[in-house]
């Protein structure tokens, strides 16, 4: 559940007190010695939050990857296109020199 926390914390259980707080409402759980009391639900209730998050995450990776990839093909084909127009306009241009000297 580290990932309800923003930010980082070393101390197990103050990360534990405001992962708690920050999600659920007061009377659904209560500390002990070393235990934290769940009311029923609320176990759910931080997973389907934790998911949530995880799903933003996996998007956000998607996004980037398939956004490199994408501009990676871009340039690729764009490079390859400079590349014949240049080819092409040299051919052309020999053809118009040679029908040049060809008329004097």
């Amino acid at each position: 559940y580290k990932i309800l926390l923003p930010g980082r914390h070393t101390n197990q259980r103050a990360a534990c007190e405001e992962i708690v707080q920050s999600n659920l409402k007061t009377d659904n759980y209560q500390f002990g010695k070393t235990f934290l009391f769940l009311r029923s639900g609320q176990q759910a209730l931080l997973e389907s939050t934790r998911t949530k998050i995880l799903s933003r995450s996996c998007v956000v990776i998607q996004k980037v990857l398939k956004g490199n990839s994408a501009r990676k093909a871009y340039l690729q084909k764009r490079y390859s296109i400079i590349r014949l127009q240049a080819f092409f306009r040299a051919i052309f241009a020999q053809n118009v020199v040679f029908a040049m000297v060809e008329d004097q």
